[in-house]
């Protein structure tokens, strides 16, 4: 009887499943169609964010005030429960007073931190640098300390002073093998003094130095603090 009925329409089993497919495709794009005219109208239940952010600051303002209910003034005690240690108030380091100074050449990292605006790593790079200079010959040497800016160094410097200079090393007469090293001396510059000393036994001053490109008149400046060329 079916076979009757197909064969009055004169459809045949291809044109029955292109048929079922195009209507499953019709349905679902229907289906598609309604479900995203409904989320569209959905009504938004989300709390905006300043609601959110206020409730939020109020629990952490309960939760506060609950931590705050027991104290020292209203704890239940007992013979063997007394409470807890009181703390300790803090009292903050003695700093050394206006207009009293600390000698750069002489103060060690402790004192260093009783400078205001030195605390311990800036007191550390401080001695450090005099350990490898042997000593400041001026307050002005800070300004070379590592991460020193010009604010702290403005702000520090008048807390300083110097007793002593650095012992200069007369490096003239020294054996060539014997130059020590010294952050203000380059490389280049050590090997000359090497050389000379080497070929004729002694230095004949900054004259001689000053004629070879390596040194400059800022260099004489500089070493002159701590060695003697002469």
């Amino acid at each position: 009887m079916l076979k009757g009925f197909f064969r009055i329409f004169r459809f045949n089993s291809n044109d029955i499943g292109l048929a079922l497919l195009l209507f499953a495709l019709i349905v679902g794009a229907v289906a598609l169609f309604s479900f995203n005219n409904n989320s569209n109208n959905a009504p938004q239940n989300t709390p905006p964010t300043a609601n959110y952010v206020s409730s939020a600051s109020d629990s952490i303002r309960t939760i506060d005030l609950e931590r705050k209910v027991i104290d020292k003034t209203n704890r239940e005690t007992s013979a063997d429960y007394v409470g807890p240690p009181q703390k300790e108030n803090y009292t903050p380091k003695r700093r050394i007073p206006e207009g009293a100074t600390v000698d750069l050449n002489k103060a060690d990292s402790a004192t260093l931190t009783l400078v205001p605006g030195i605390g311990p790593t800036y007191a550390r790079r401080i001695v450090a640098l005099r350990n490898r200079l042997g000593g400041y010959y001026t307050i002005l040497q800070l300004q070379e300390v590592y991460g020193m800016t010009p604010t702290r160094y403005s702000e520090i410097k008048k807390y300083f002073s110097l007793a002593e200079k650095p012992q200069r090393l007369r490096i003239a007469t020294l054996a060539y093998d014997s130059i020590p090293q010294h952050p203000y001396l380059s490389r280049e510059q050590h090997n000359a003094i090497e050389r000379i000393l080497f070929r004729d036994g002694k230095l004949r001053g900054w004259k001689q130095l000053l004629s070879l490109e390596c040194f400059s008149h800022d260099d004489s400046i500089r070493l002159s603090h701590y060695f003697i060329m002469e």
